[in-house]
């Protein structure tokens, strides 16, 4: 039973350390071409770059020229718990983009106010014109290559961590008259 126990810390250290599995924005390029074929996406992408808790974003997906994308929509998700309001449909910035402001993006009338240590997934609706002239809209991504772990549906990125209180500098002025007061005790 000792045995065991030496390699039990690092097993757990590596359970713990190992990455999520929901798709990194910079991924979309690749996962379109192993879900649907096409080598049409040029980016997924949002801004700022890192999102503070509390704060809105904008997200953004662009396509190659002569794509078949005829509209688009996006949901947003805490991936794994949460989708915060029904699909919405993006802004066409360009005949390739298109963008969304989460401050637009809202759950029973108000803005989602984006917490500490969230991991957000975006998952967009693609309406599209197939070469055969059909229309078909559906989901990007669509989890094809692991269609049972919901990290796969998304595009997702982390929210900063909560940040550590410090104690404010009155607080340790207190602490230095206090030690100062029982030095000077007779």
């Amino acid at each position: 039973m000792a045995a065991w126990t030496a390699w039990l810390p690092g097993v757990v250290l590596l359970v713990l350390a190992a990455p999520a599995a929901a798709y990194e924005e910079h991924e979309a390029p690749r996962v379109r071409v192993v879900e649907r074929g096409d080598d049409d996406v040029v980016a997924v992408w949002h801004e700022p770059e890192i999102v503070q808790p509390g704060t809105q974003w904008n997200g953004f997906v662009r396509f190659r020229e002569g794509h078949g994308i005829l509209n688009v929509s996006f949901q947003v998700c805490d991936v794994g718990r949460v989708c915060f309001a029904a699909p919405v449909e993006a802004e066409r910035l360009d005949n390739d983009t298109w963008t969304f402001d989460t401050d637009n993006y809202r759950s029973l009338g108000k803005p989602i106010h984006y917490k500490a240590g969230w991991r957000l997934g975006t998952q967009f609706i693609l309406t599209e014109r197939m070469p055969d002239g059909t229309v078909e809209t559906y989901s990007f991504p669509e989890g094809i290559e692991k269609p049972d772990d919901l990290e796969y549906h998304y595009f997702a990125f982390d929210m900063p961590a909560p940040a550590t209180q410090t104690p404010h500098p009155w607080w340790l002025a207190f602490v230095a008259l206090a030690i100062a007061a029982w030095r000077r005790r007779p």
